[in-house]
């Protein structure tokens, strides 16, 4: 397998241009930013799971909608576990939280 060629070069740009680096972390990503990311991923399945749209999950959270919107596109960088595990507890006043082993 070579080097690809300019048509599919371009064809990769394209795609990528439209993705947030936020979204995915690396392997060799903290301990701390693996947790954040773990939890985002629960608020993705909330809303996925209940049909919601990001309004109705920024109600339930009482948080501005952009701020959920950041939650779903898993920008990290912009919270910290406290918030978010705060996020958790309003849609699971009940439950404890439980995360897969991010070693």
């Amino acid at each position: 397998m070579g080097f690809p060629d300019k048509k599919k070069l371009e064809k990769i740009r394209n795609l990528a241009e439209g993705l947030d680096a936020d979204f995915v972390i690396g392997k060799d990503a903290s301990q701390s930013d693996k947790i954040k990311y773990q939890l985002c991923q629960l608020f993705i399945a909330y809303m996925l799971d209940n049909n919601l749209t990001q309004s109705n999950l920024a109600d339930k959270l009482n948080v501005p909608q952009p701020r959920v919107n950041e939650v779903l596109k898993c920008k990290i960088n912009l919270f910290t576990i406290d918030r978010l595990v705060e996020y958790y507890s309003k849609l699971f006043p009940d439950s404890e939280l439980k995360l897969k082993d991010v070693s």
